[in-house]
């Protein structure tokens, strides 16, 4: 098993990544629509942290392989919905500079900083066909309390027996990088000279840098994969039985 040292080192590692569903509060959602004689829709995907928000954006029916713009809280492009609470007007970067792929279509996550849901409920999302406000309105959606639907994170999805291998080989290897670190620190401490305690240490920053790197690796590769007890059994069943094979 991995030490707990290294698991909380993992669960960093795969936090850096924004996925939504690992570990996150439960996303809040709202629709865009299309406009009159337009065709765009979506939805935005919103979950709060301790300082910011994370934002999921997926859109389809856009102008294919040409640029966009998306903004937030401003009531002047997107009517709200009658008799909503007035918009808190929360100054909301826009985002701009967004191309639909070849089929009209966008997926796209980011960061909003310093900003809540209850920030920015009641206001609207505009999506513009052009980043400087100089095309047409292709979408918009109001950000209502009412429109948010909470919805449970979804699992995460199911390692096939090949990934349950290559994991469970990732996760040997943060052991044994780990257990390197933990040497490393011996040898630094038990050095008898400056210089090779200077030397030891310069080694210790070239492997930490090697564990951090790796543990970043496998939390994009494993991080968001759920092996079952069945599949770890199975590994561990090969791994015997070659072990015993190999003698």
């Amino acid at each position: 098993m991995i030490a707990r040292r290294c698991l909380r080192a993992l669960a960093a590692a795969a936090a850096t990544l924004g996925a939504l569903h690992a570990g996150a509060q439960s996303p809040a959602k709202a629709t865009v629509l299309p406009v009159a004689g337009q065709s765009a829709s979506g939805m935005l995907t919103f979950v709060e942290r301790e300082h910011h928000l994370d934002v999921e954006l997926a859109l389809t029916d856009l102008p294919p392989s040409r640029p966009f713009a998306l903004h937030l809280a401003d009531d002047q492009r997107c009517p709200k919905i009658p008799g909503t609470p007035p918009s808190p007007h929360a100054v909301v970067p826009d985002v701009a500079g967004l191309r639909a792929d070849a089929h009209g279509r966008l997926y796209l996550r980011f960061v909003l900083d310093g900003l809540t849901l209850s920030s920015i409920a009641n206001s609207p999302v505009a999506v513009y066909a052009a980043p400087d406000d100089g095309g047409a309105m292709l979408g918009c959606g109001p950000l209502s309390v009412k429109g948010f639907v909470t919805m449970p994170p979804p699992p995460p999805p199911a390692a096939s027996l090949a990934d349950a291998r290559a994991c469970m080989d990732s996760e040997d290897r943060v052991v044994a990088l780990d257990r390197r670190g933990d040497a490393d620190k011996a040898a630094v401490d038990a050095a008898r000279t400056a210089e090779s305690r200077v030397a030891l240490r310069d080694a210790q920053a070239v492997h930490d840098a090697e564990f951090q790197a790796f543990l970043k690796a496998h939390a994009q590769r494993c991080g968001t994969l759920r092996i079952s007890a069945q599949d770890r059994a199975t590994v561990l069943q090969e791994r015997a039985a070659a072990a015993s094979a190999a003698r």
